[in-house]
C-alpha cells in the first residue's frame, strides 16, 4: 500500500492538519524530477544540434592518398577535364558515405600498408585520423605552427546512427601516438568515441586479418568486430577514468551543491518538521499535566475506597462507628469534609460538595463531630475516574501513533528525494535535524503508558495487568459484514413488493368499499413508515461519515467495544421495514386472517416495542439500550449536563412531529372503532396534538437553557428562542385549523409567525449549524473548509431544498386541494428528508470544530479537586509548569482530599 494512502487511513482525523504534508512533499519531488528530465532533454537537443552543424561541413581530406601532388593540383584547377571515378569508401560495417567523393583513380604502385608521412605542405597524406564527435566549432586538435607533428584542423564525420557506426576502418599508416594523445586530451564524450574507434582499428590491423588488399589491389571489406567486447571495453575504460569526488560530511555542504528547487524541498521539509515538533511538544506537555492529575486522583480514590469499606463494615456491625474516625484520622477535615462532620463556628453543617445530600447517616448535629459517609459518592467517583483513565490512555496512544507516522513520513520523503536526485542526504538530515528533535525521544510517552496500565490494573482490575491492557487498548476494529449486508438487503428486497402490492390493493374500489377506514389506515401506516425509513437514512449518514473520515464515534461518545458498523446498524430498521410492509399488505389484501384490517398496525407497533426492549442478544442489544437510554434522558433534560448526543437526538425527534401528532388520532380512532373521521377527532381538543407536536421543541428549549446556565454563553438563549418560536407556531396552526375559517385573524397571525419562524430557523441552520456564508472563502456562499470537496454542488442543493422545506407551511394555504392531513403527511416526509441532509453538514461542522481545537478525547470531569502544590515535592521547572497548568485547568468537582507529607508517607507504606 502506498504510504500516502496508509497515512490518510490511519491518521487521527482531528489532527490531520498537524501531520506531515506527505502529498505536498511528493509534489515537490515530482517537480524536481521534471526539472532534471527537462535538463537532460535540453542537453540531448544541444548535442544533436552540434552534431548536425558539424556534419554539414565537407570532409577536408580524401580517404585515398593522391599519387602525385602536381596531378592533384592540376585536377583541382581543371576539374571538368580530369577523369573522375565515384568511389564509396569502405567502413567497418560495409556502409558507404551518402555523398560521392571526386578522387583520382588509384595507381598500381600504391601501397596501402605504408605509414603516413608528413607532406611538404604541412599535412598528412590521404590517410588521416578521424576526429571524435564534438559540438560546434570545437576541434580535438588545434593548429600549432611551431609543433612539428601538429595536424591541421579536422571536421566531424557523418552522423552516427548506431553504436556499430562508431567502429571505423583501421586504415594503415595512422599515427598511434596521435590517437593516444587525442584520447587523453579529449572530453569524456570524445574519449569514449575514440576508444571505440581504437577497438575497431585493432580488429582490422594487419596482425588480425590475412590481407587488406586483393590481388587486383581492390579494397577488402573487413570482418565485423564483436559489439559486446567493444561496448564492454568502452564501459570499463570510462569507469576507470572516473574522478573520485569527496563525499560531503554535513548537510550544509550538500545544500551548496543543490539546485534552487532542491533547496526549496529541504526548506519545506524543515517547516514540516518544525510544525510536527511544536504540535507534539504541546500535546506531550498536556499529557504530562493530565498524567500527574490522574495519578493524584487515583491515590485519592484509594483513600476513598478505604473509608468506603470501613463504612460498609460499620453498617454490617463488624466495626464500631469510632473506627471510621480513627481510619480517617490521617486526613485533615479540610481534605475530607464529606467523611468527617466538621463543625464550624458559624454553621454546624458539613462543608458542601456538588453531589452531597443534606442529611447523611451517622451524623450528629448536636454532639461532637461524628463520621458520616455516602456510598454513592465513592461509586460515582470510581465511575468518573474509570472513564477519565480510559480517555487519557486513548489520547496517549494517539500521540504515540502520531510520532511513529510522522517519523515514517520523513523517512519515506527523504528516500524518494534520494532516488530522484541521487543526492545522499537522508542520513545527514536524520542526524542533524530529526535526531536532536523531541520526536526521537519516546521515553515520556512510553513511561506514561506503563504507569497508566499499572494504576488501572491496581485500582479497577484487581492487579490483573493483562486484563487492564485488554480494556485500555480496546479500539474500533474494522470487520467484514457480509452476513449483515445480506440480511439487510434481503429485508429491504422483500419489503418493496409488499409495499407496492399494498398500495395497489388500497387504491382498488372494492377494497375501499370493504374497508371504510382505508384512508385512516393509510395515514397511520405513513406515520409509522416515516421513522422506520428515516432510520435507514441514518445508516446512509453513517456510511458517508465513515467514508470521509468524520469521527462520529468520538462525537457521539460511543463505546468502541460495542459500537456497530453502518451495515450492522441497518439490520434493525430494515427488519422493522419488512414487518411493517407485510402488515400494510395484510391490511388491504383481503386474506381471511384472524386479525382484521385495523388490527395490523397495532400488532406491528407491539412487535416493534418488543424488539427494542428485548433483553436477548439479538439485534445488537448494546445499541438498542443506547437508543432507549438516550431517548429516556431527553425527558430528564435540565437535570444534568447536556452533551452533543443529547441535543442531536432531540433535533431528530423534532423532525418526527407528524408521527407524534398521529398518536392522538390513533387513540381517537381505535377508541371509536374507526367510526369517527379524522376531522371529528381534531375538533374537540386540539390542545392534545399541539402538546404532542411541541414535546421535542420543549425538550430542546430546556436543553438550551441548561447549556446557558453551565457555560454562560448567550448564544444558547438565542438557540432556545428558535424552539420557543416553533412551539408558538404549532399553537397558532392548530388554533387556525380548529377555527374552521380559511382566512381570518387566526390565519393572519399564523402566517406572520410562520414567516418569522422560518426565517429564524433557516438562518440558524446556515450560520450556526452548517457555518455557511463565511467571508474570504474560496467557495461562494460556503465555509472556508469543507469535507465533501468532491461534491461541492450538494452544498448549494442543500441550501435551496432547506429553504423550500422550511417554508413548506405555504402548502397549507390554498383552499382547494388535498385534505390538510394529506398535506401534513407530504410535509412530514419532506421534513424527514431535510433532517437527513441536515445530519451530513451538522456532523461536518462539529468535526471541523474539533479539528480546530485538536480535540480527540472527552474532557471527563474528575471527582476530586487537586492542589497543584501537592503533585510533586521537587521544585524543578517542569513541575512548576505542571502546577501552573493544573491551576488553570483543574475545576472543583467534588469535595477535596488533601494529603500532608506525613499522610503521603503513611499511604505509601
Amino acid at each position: 500500500m502506498k504510504f500516502a494512502r496508509y497515512l490518510e487511513e490511519t491518521l487521527v482525523p482531528e489532527w490531520k492538519r498537524a501531520y506531515i504534508d506527505y502529498r505536498g512533499l511528493k509534489k515537490r519531488i515530482t517537480a524536481i524530477k521534471e526539472q532534471l528530465a527537462a535538463q537532460k532533454q535540453a542537453a540531448r537537443e544541444a548535442n544533436r544540434t552540434s552534431i548536425s552543424e558539424a556534419n554539414s561541413t565537407p570532409l577536408p581530406f580524401s580517404p585515398y592518398r593522391n599519387r602525385r601532388k602536381a596531378a592533384q593540383g592540376e585536377q583541382q584547377q581543371h576539374p571538368e577535364t580530369s577523369p573522375t571515378t565515384e568511389v564509396s569508401p569502405v567502413l567497418a560495417r560495409g556502409q558507404t558515405y551518402s555523398g560521392t567523393l571526386r578522387t583520382p583513380q588509384p595507381q598500381q604502385d600504391q601501397v596501402t600498408s605504408t605509414p603516413a608521412r608528413r607532406t611538404p605542405g604541412g599535412g598528412y597524406g590521404s590517410f588521416a585520423l578521424t576526429p571524435p564527435l564534438t559540438g560546434g566549432s570545437r576541434n580535438l586538435y588545434r593548429e600549432s605552427g611551431d609543433a612539428p607533428n601538429s595536424p591541421p584542423e579536422m571536421t566531424l564525420p557523418p552522423p552516427i546512427k548506431s553504436i556499430s557506426d562508431l567502429r571505423i576502418n583501421a586504415l594503415p599508416g595512422e599515427d598511434e601516438q596521435a590517437k593516444k594523445t587525442a584520447v587523453t586530451t579529449a572530453s569524456p564524450n570524445q574519449a569514449r568515441i575514440l576508444r571505440t574507434r581504437t577497438n575497431s582499428e585493432s580488429a582490422l590491423s594487419p596482425r588480425n586479418q590475412r590481407s587488406s588488399v586483393r590481388a587486383d589491389n581492390s579494397p577488402v571489406t573487413p570482418r565485423r568486430p564483436r559489439l559486446l567486447s567493444t561496448f564492454s571495453n568502452v564501459r570499463k575504460r570510462s569507469n576507470s577514468a572516473a574522478v573520485s569526488v569527496p563525499v560531503p560530511t554535513t548537510l550544509h555542504e550538500v545544500l551548496e551543491t543543490m539546485t534552487p528547487l532542491q533547496v526549496q524541498f529541504v526548506q519545506a521539509l524543515d517547516m514540516e518538521l518544525a510544525k510536527v515538533q511544536n504540535f507534539y511538544r504541546e500535546r506531550e506537555k498536556d499529557a504530562l499535566v493530565r498524567s500527574a492529575l490522574i495519578k493524584e486522583q487515583l491515590n485519592d480514590l484509594k483513600d476513598h475506597r478505604r473509608i468506603f469499606h470501613a463504612y460498609e463494615e460499620q453498617q454490617s456491625g463488624f466495626i464500631v462507628p469510632k473506627a471510621i474516625g480513627k481510619l480517617a484520622a490521617h486526613l485533615s477535615p479540610s481534605r475530607m469534609p464529606w467523611a468527617l462532620g466538621h463543625k464550624d463556628d458559624h454553621d454546624d453543617t458539613v462543608g458542601p460538595g456538588p453531589t452531597q445530600s443534606t442529611s447523611r447517616p451517622g451524623v450528629s448535629r448536636q454532639g461532637s463531630p461524628q463520621p458520616r459517609f455516602d456510598p454513592d459518592e465513592y461509586q460515582n467517583a470510581k465511575k468518573k475516574l474509570k472513564k477519565a483513565v480510559l480517555e487519557f490512555y486513548r489520547g496517549i496512544e494517539y500521540l504515540h501513533n502520531y510520532r511513529i507516522l510522522n517519523l515514517t513520513g520523513f523517512r519515506k520523503a527523504l528516500k524518494k528525494f534520494e532516488k530522484a536526485t541521487q543526492i545522499r542526504v537522508s542520513q545527514l538530515y536524520h542526524n542533524e535535524r530529526i535526531e536532536p528533535s523531541i520526536l526521537s525521544n519516546p521515553k515520556p510517552i512510553d513511561d506514561m503508558l506503563e504507569n497508566v496500565e499499572a494504576l488501572y490494573a491496581a485500582r479497577f482490575e484487581g492487579g490483573d495487568k493483562k486484563k487492564a491492557k485488554s480494556r485500555l487498548r480496546a479500539s474500533f476494529k474494522q470487520r467484514s459484514h457480509h452476513y449483515s449486508t445480506f440480511r439487510t438487503g434481503m429485508c429491504i428486497g422483500l419489503s418493496i413488493p409488499a409495499i407496492a402490492a399494498g398500495i395497489y390493493e388500497a387504491c382498488q374500489p372494492s377494497t375501499q368499499e370493504r374497508i371504510p377506514a382505508w384512508s385512516s389506515l393509510l395515514q397511520i401506516y405513513l406515520a409509522f413508515f416515516i421513522p422506520v425509513v428515516f432510520g435507514l437514512f441514518v445508516s446512509l449518514n453513517i456510511i458517508v461519515w465513515a467514508h470521509v473520515r468524520i469521527n462520529y464515534i468520538f462525537i457521539f461518545e460511543l463505546d468502541v467495544r460495542t459500537v456497530v458498523d453502518s451495515r450492522e446498524y441497518a439490520e434493525l430498521p430494515a427488519f422493522l421495514l419488512m414487518t411493517l410492509a407485510y402488515a400494510f399488505w395484510f391490511s388491504f389484501c383481503g386474506l381471511d386472517l384472524k386479525l382484521g384490517p385495523t388490527a395490523w398496525p397495532m400488532a406491528w407497533l407491539v412487535l416493534a416495542a418488543l424488539i427494542l426492549i428485548n433483553p436477548f442478544p439479538v439485534f445488537y442489544p448494546h445499541s438498542r439500550r443506547w437508543i432507549l437510554r438516550k431517548s429516556g434522558r431527553l425527558f430528564m433534560s435540565g437535570t444534568r449536563r447536556v452533551e452533543f448526543q443529547d441535543f442531536f437526538l432531540g433535533d431528530q425527534y423534532c423532525s418526527m412531529v407528524y408521527t407524534l401528532t398521529n398518536i392522538y388520532f390513533m387513540g381517537c380512532l381505535y377508541k371509536s372503532n374507526f367510526t369517527m373521521p379524522w376531522g371529528k377527532c381534531e375538533l374537540p381538543l386540539w390542545e392534545f396534538p399541539w402538546l404532542l407536536a411541541s414535546i421535542p421543541s420543549f425538550i430542546r428549549l430546556v436543553q438550551c437553557v441548561r447549556r446557558y446556565a453551565d457555560s454562560g454563553q448567550h448564544l444558547h438563549l438565542v438557540n432556545g428562542g428558535k424552539y420557543g418560536s416553533s412551539i408558538l407556531y404549532y399553537a397558532l396552526y392548530y388554533n387556525w385549523r380548529n377555527a374552521g375559517s380559511p382566512y381570518d385573524k387566526n390565519f393572519i397571525a399564523w402566517v406572520i409567525f410562520a414567516c418569522v419562524m422560518s426565517c429564524y430557523t433557516t438562518s440558524w441552520d446556515f450560520l450556526m449549524d452548517w457555518s455557511l456564508f463565511q467571508r474570504d472563502s474560496k467557495y461562494r456562499f460556503l465555509r472556508k473548509e469543507l469535507i465533501y470537496t468532491n461534491h461541492i454542488w450538494v452544498y448549494y442543493f442543500a441550501i435551496i431544498t432547506n429553504i423550500l422545506i422550511r417554508f413548506g407551511w405555504v402548502f397549507y394555504i390554498p383552499v382547494p386541494g388535498p385534505h390538510p392531513n394529506v398535506r401534513g403527511g407530504i410535509l412530514g416526509v419532506a421534513e424527514a428528508l431535510r433532517r437527513f441532509q441536515w445530519n451530513f453538514f451538522r456532523l461536518e461542522n462539529e468535526h471541523l470544530g474539533n479539528a480546530d481545537q485538536y480535540r480527540v478525547t472527552r474532557e471527563v470531569p474528575l471527582p476530586y479537586a487537586v492542589d497543584p502544590a501537592d503533585l510533586s515535592e521537587d521544585g524543578g521547572d517542569e513541575d512548576d509548569q505542571v502546577r501552573s497548568r493544573l491551576s488553570q485547568k483543574s475545576p472543583l468537582r467534588l469535595s477535596t482530599l488533601r494529603k500532608s507529607p506525613r499522610d503521603r508517607r503513611v499511604t505509601s507504606e
